[in-house]
């Protein structure tokens, strides 16, 4: 394993002599102790390359990998005279006002929704999008029409809000959706994410897809369209 490392800093360092270099990783909550260790070596040994590094907060509360304690390696970057440490706020009201609008397809939201929205946000706006999607799919709190949210009569709200119990990241807002659904749209998903494309035709998913009974998978799929859980191939394959 040392002798890879020594062996790919070499290389980087030869690359980057006359061209300097970007190193984007992403989800660096998920590395491994020796991914961390080669990390910091080529910030602190390859002098011209630009090493950008994203990562959920690494704390007690959500370690991934590292159950235990903190990758010093992760200290040892942060503490670095040339390191830059933006960490991302949450965003402000008007801005998740605005994307709950584009979730639901309408220009303005009911005041009282919009507050349940916000106030269950956290000012994550991937978690204002997965409750428009929650509310609209399982509670049938309102209806949208000609481009208005028209809401059910009689909602209380604070009922509501004790028995959602809205999750505040995106990972266990998916996690719950998607165990709400059927067993053929769960399967349609797990085919969807082995193909990794990104978009899915009805035609290919309906070629693979493993079971005998296919009857509704058409109905499945469309829902999932109709939720953004799976994109469709444009143009159609």
């Amino acid at each position: 394993v040392e002798a890879a490392s020594m062996l790919q800093i070499l290389l980087l360092k030869a690359f980057t002599r006359e061209h300097a270099a970007v190193i984007m990783v992403d989800d660096a909550i998920f590395l491994d102790a020796a991914s961390w260790k080669m990390l910091l070596r080529i910030a602190t040994e390859v002098p011209h390359v630009l090493l950008v590094i994203a990562t959920r907060p690494l704390n007690k509360l959500y370690m991934a990998a590292f159950a235990e304690e903190i990758p010093q390696e992760f200290k040892a970057l942060r503490r670095l005279p040339k390191t830059i440490y933006a960490p991302l706020q949450p965003r402000g009201d008007g801005v998740l006002y605005k994307i709950a609008c584009l979730s639901l397809g309408v220009a303005d939201v009911p005041p009282m929704l919009a507050d349940f929205l916000l106030a269950r946000a956290n000012g994550n706006p991937k978690v204002v999008k997965e409750c428009c999607y929650e509310l609209r799919a399982h509670y049938e709190l309102f209806t949208v029409e000609d481009g208005q949210v028209w809401l059910r009569d009689g909602i209380d709200w604070l009922r509501l809000g004790s028995s959602m119990r809205c999750p505040f990241s995106v990972r266990a807002l998916c996690a719950r959706r998607l165990d709400r659904l059927s067993y053929k749209a769960q399967m349609i998903i797990k085919i969807a994410s082995l193909l990794g494309n990104g978009r899915f035709s009805f035609r290919v998913i309906q070629d693979v897809y493993p079971l005998r009974e296919k009857k509704s998978l058409q109905r499945e799929f469309s829902m999932l369209r109709k939720f953004n859980i799976i994109c469709p191939a444009d143009p159609p394959l």
